[in-house]
């Protein structure tokens, strides 16, 4: 009876086991698909889905981009936001060169717009130098000159619509345009 019972107990354990086994693989199925009602979703799932929706949001993107680049060719305005996209700007100037009649010259910068918010205008292209002014992010400068500092940051020389001039950092605005 000891054999025999001792025998019975092995079938049932492999029994189980190949019927957990057997469990495991649909519940691991399932899951590895998963939706947006299952209390927990694969992360193949969230991959999927977060795809989707920045792939949806950069074609919105790209959308807006090509608005912008319209009204500011209709504008006369280059790009200084987006330095990587030289097409657009190099098109507008190639465009305003040709309406002026300019042979082989490249148009002067002549704004700046201010990227950061409590810019300092300075008497000198230095941080130590004395404050004569300050800037907010979105306004829009007279651009007049460029310089490297000693230690290679760029300063841009401005002009505030109250006449005042003075230098800010370049890398607190956008490029010159």
């Amino acid at each position: 009876m000891k054999k025999s019972g001792l025998i019975l107990l092995v079938i049932v354990a492999v029994a189980a086991l190949a019927i957990g086994f057997v469990i495991g693989q649909v519940v691991q199925s399932t899951v590895s698909t998963g939706t947006k009602d299952d209390p927990l979703v694969s992360k193949s799932y969230v991959d999927k889905l977060i795809g989707e929706r920045l792939s949806s949001m950069q074609t919105q993107i790209e959308e807006l981009q090509a608005d912008v680049t319209q009204l500011q060719t209709l504008a006369g305005v280059q790009d200084t936001d987006n330095e990587s996209d030289t097409t657009s700007s190099d098109t507008t100037s190639n465009s305003s060169n040709e309406s002026n009649n300019s042979n082989n010259s490249t148009e002067t910068p002549t704004k700046v717009k201010v990227t950061s918010n409590g810019v300092n205008i300075r008497t000198s292209a230095s941080t130590d130098a004395e404050k004569v002014g300050t800037a907010t992010a979105g306004d829009i400068l007279t651009y007049l000159d460029k310089k490297e500092d000693s230690s290679g940051k760029v300063w841009y020389k401005v002009e505030l619509s109250n006449g005042t001039q003075g230098w800010v950092a370049g890398w607190l605005c956008g490029t010159p345009y």
